[in-house]
């Protein structure tokens, strides 16, 4: 296969595995909202006591009661294009995108105070951290810490959207020590941390032209440009899952041998994984398992598994065993401040079992000795180490299907590796860091709602104290984008059937997922084997009420 050939599959399999990717963004609901009686709202900040918000039309800025969203009084803006407010303290900062420039702004008295013309090309939204303003620049995808004496830039974060073309950030807002980004296009909110440059929690705006962000109490404020109001909302309790748009659908996934001899085989064993309820998943029907000669046993790391044996299969003879169920698969966010997650100190002596060494992961070797001391250095956060190993086996290797799975200091070595090659590194960096870590086996939608899967998708569950396992995908994160790098960081998409979790090497299912097999045979045999999901939407499901969005916080553990 010539390497773009390769190329094209590779992007063909991303594609039909990640296509619906950006639906992951936990939703939020709006407690109320206020009307703005200006025709084109742009920027709004809380000074403590009153909402400021800017009206693009007119070059005016509004002071607001809170309380009720009527105008006290309306100021003439020291600019003509009012692109985004903040408030230092003392006074207004304002943003003229055209200009670009920023004004400190004494409105009580109609005095600028400062202005600062700005070295960036594309001026957005602007900021105040307590200290210092920040600017973001969509032309070069960052997000600055301006000096106010004269503009010059002391820190640049990489913007949420960064690398993925387009973006118009509306507003910034700091909180409890994180940096808020709302992003227009993208309709979505973003929770970064500062000091990390992360993108950490990803939000589902619920304005349709969000044209900027506040705090108020414990509100987060979206200015809507469409409905002109504003949107009072609640955040997540941190450490709780959200769960959201359900799919129904049937999956029949089966494993089928056809033996075209000339001898017999003797005996065939194949082993199901069961899957079962998860926050991930409800379980609409009874698994219909076939044939139904077979027994249920757990493996060593509780995974219950169907097993199958068949015998003296002669030539041109076919056996298949397999299931039929009914599930409802969810998006699922995992709502998670790294300040409120724990330390080393706090994972409970229970889960020794996931920091063990087996022949895959090699813990011990140098390789992923010396990868660990690069990517965590003394961190202690369980979080902060789960998200630098994340980010360092990005920043190493890439996705390619060579066939095999090699052991993870090989595989770092080599900086290539399937999903499954992926999860060893990031399995084994962690448990050589001291994190629980283990895998989730599934079966894929791909792409449409009947589709087949034969490829299939593995990702590791970290155990981050207190709020227990959350999924990380390092493979399926593997973008430059941060917000594309944070959807597959305690983010699950609707479109994975969880068969498997496993901490290692499994006596039924060795190192594989969702089904594993073996045989003997009496005499030379050729083999052909067929391992596949077929999925379908649910026959009735137009006949049926549609499931509402259950956002019901649920807590991490599984």
């Amino acid at each position: 296969m010539n390497k773009y050939a390769k190329l094209f599959w590779i992007l063909l399999f991303f594609f039909t595995l990640f296509a619906g990717r950006f639906f992951c963004q936990i939703p939020l609901d709006v407690e109320k909202s206020l009307k703005v009686e200006f025709k084109t709202p742009t920027g709004i900040c809380f000074d403590g006591n009153y909402f400021w918000v800017g009206d693009l039309l007119t070059s005016k800025i509004g002071k607001i009661n809170p309380e009720n969203g009527e105008i006290i009084k309306i100021y003439d803006a020291p600019c003509f294009n009012v692109s985004s407010l903040a408030f230092d303290g003392r006074n207004l900062w304002v943003l003229d995108s055209k200009e670009k420039a920023i004004y400190s702004f004494d409105p009580e008295r109609n005095l600028v105070l400062k202005t600062l013309p700005l070295d960036v090309d594309n001026p957005q939204g602007i900021g105040f951290d307590g200290k210092d303003i920040w600017i973001s620049d969509s032309s070069e995808g960052v997000i600055a810490k301006i000096d106010t004496e004269d503009g010059t830039t002391l820190k640049s974060l990489t913007s949420p959207t960064a690398h993925k073309g387009r973006s118009q950030i509306t507003g910034l807002n700091f909180n409890n020590g994180y940096l808020w980004v709302s992003e227009r296009i993208t309709d979505e909110i973003y929770q970064v941390d500062v000091e990390n440059d992360f993108t950490i929690n990803i939000l589902k705006a619920p304005a349709p032209y969000i044209s900027g962000i506040a705090f108020y109490k414990n509100y987060l404020l979206c200015l809507d440009y469409e409905k002109r109001e504003i949107d009072f909302v609640k955040l997540p309790e941190t450490g709780k899952a959200v769960r959201y748009n359900p799919r129904k659908e049937t999956l029949s996934f089966y494993e089928s041998y056809q033996n075209f001899g000339p001898g017999n085989l003797e005996e065939l064993k194949i082993a199901i994984a069961v899957p079962k309820n998860l926050v991930f998943q409800d379980l609409n029907s009874e698994i219909n398992f076939e044939p139904k000669n077979y027994t249920i046993e757990k493996d060593e790391w509780g995974q219950e598994t169907a097993l199958f044996t068949f015998k003296d299969i002669k030539p041109l003879e076919k056996v298949s065993a397999g299931y039929e169920v009914n599930c409802a698969l969810y998006n699922v966010s995992f709502f998670i401040n790294p300040k409120d997650a724990g330390s080393l100190s706090d994972i409970p002596p229970s889960l020794s079992q996931y920091l063990k060494d087996d022949v895959k992961l090699d813990i011990n070797n140098d390789v992923i000795r010396n990868a660990v001391k690069e990517a965590v250095k003394n961190e202690k956060k369980v979080y902060y180490i789960a998200r630098k190993i994340y980010k360092y086996i990005q920043d190493k290797m890439h996705y390619e299907m060579v066939g095999g799975w090699n052991t993870a200091p090989v595989v770092l070595l080599r900086g290539s590796g399937s999903c499954s090659e992926y999860s060893f590194v990031m399995i084994a960096m962690l448990r050589a860091a001291g994190v629980p870590a283990r895998y989730a086996g599934s079966v894929v939608i791909r792409g449409d709602d009947a589709s087949r899967d034969d490829v299939f998708h593995r990702w590791v569950e970290v155990y981050i104290p207190p709020f227990g396992w959350i999924p990380v995908d390092p493979s399926g994160g593997d973008y430059p984008s941060p917000v594309d790098q944070a959807r597959c960081f305690g983010y699950l998409e609707n479109r994975f059937l969880i068969t498997t979790v496993g901490g290692g090497g499994s006596k039924f299912l060795k190192w594989n997922y969702n089904s594993n097999s073996s045989y003997t045979a009496k005499g030379a045999v050729k083999v052909a084997t067929l391992k596949a999901g077929d999925w379908a939407p649910l026959s009735n499901f137009k006949n049926e009420p549609q499931l509402k969005e259950d956002k019901k916080s649920k807590t991490c553990a599984q």
